[in-house]
């Protein structure tokens, strides 16, 4: 499947989604330099400031922030805006994560039940291992009896030899003293 195919299809790979990842950070830094900027813009042309280099200045400087007149309450009011961007943002991405994970635990679930419920087709029911279990136990009674019974039938040709040879030295006996 050639990159564009994929792309059409939504299929993204994990080197994209880091590209998405960093994208996304990129995006966010963007949003919050341009609502610095906004603010700054809307301060600016509210108390008729007009340094074009002042609105460009990053936030971390605080001291050109008190040379284009911003106050104190707007300063903490954008400082305000900042924490609750981020805090929104470090919640969505924990969210995010939460359902990732949720998500790989409901799969690894649902493998491990299919593999018991191969297991179990394989094995059958219990009620079925406990009548093999019986019919085994059955038949262990049974080639004990079996032995038993050839043990018997062995004793008794031996008896019965013995027997044939008593006749046989009877019968010699009582020929010789006719």
């Amino acid at each position: 499947m050639r990159e564009s195919e994929k792309l059409k299809a939504g299929v993204t790979s994990p080197m994209q989604q880091q590209d998405g990842h960093q994208n996304s950070e990129q995006l966010y830094q963007k949003e919050v330099a341009k609502l610095i900027t906004d603010i700054r813009q809307a301060h600016c042309h509210k108390n008729n400031i007009l340094d074009g280099l002042e609105t460009e200045k990053s936030i971390k400087d605080q001291s050109e922030l008190e040379d284009i007149g911003m106050s104190e309450n707007d300063f903490e009011d954008l400082k305000r805006r900042v924490r609750m961007q981020e805090a929104s943002r470090r919640y969505r991405k924990r969210k995010k994560a939460t359902t990732r994970s949720q998500r790989e635990e409901m799969e690894r679930l649902k493998r491990q039940l299919r593999q018991l419920q191969y297991y179990a087709e394989q094995s059958g029911d219990p009620e079925h291992w406990q009548k093999v279990a019986n019919t085994e136990k059955k038949m262990q009674a049974e080639q004990k009896h079996i032995a038993k019974i050839r043990n018997l039938v062995r004793a008794i040709r031996e008896a019965q030899r013995d027997e044939k040879k008593l006749i046989r030295s009877i019968g010699s006996l009582i020929q010789v003293y006719k």
